[in-house]
């Protein structure tokens, strides 16, 4: 991968981090697949790392983690991911959802209302 692409990535997730540190920080809540949690990437130390770094944020209330169980079985954003931005009430915009997966084969961005 071009380095450029990297520190650009890099960069980003550390700024989302710290929007994670700030006293008007936005509700963070993330569902995970349990498949994260058993796939090895970066070695032992880092996997440790990264799920010591969860329990932090979660510990801190930062952030609501969940993790949808293997025993669940198929649903529906098992193959791609979505995002749901929610605003607060009195800011007369609408929530937004944005939507990946393998049968769409592109990105889908529509209002959530």
């Amino acid at each position: 991968m071009d380095p450029h692409v990297v520190q650009q990535r890099i960069e980003a997730r550390l700024r989302r981090q710290r929007l994670l540190e700030e006293d008007d920080r936005p509700r963070y809540h993330v569902v995970l697949d349990e498949a994260v949690m058993h796939r090895p990437v970066g070695g032992p130390v880092l996997m440790a790392t990264q799920l010591d770094k969860i329990l932090e944020i979660v510990r801190s209330k930062r952030a609501l983690v969940q993790i949808i169980p293997f025993a669940a079985g198929a649903y529906a954003a098992a193959d791609g991911y979505f995002v749901l931005l929610e605003f607060e009430e009195d800011s007369n915009l609408w929530p937004v959802l944005i939507l990946q997966n393998s049968w769409l084969k592109c990105e889908k961005t529509m209002p959530a209302g």
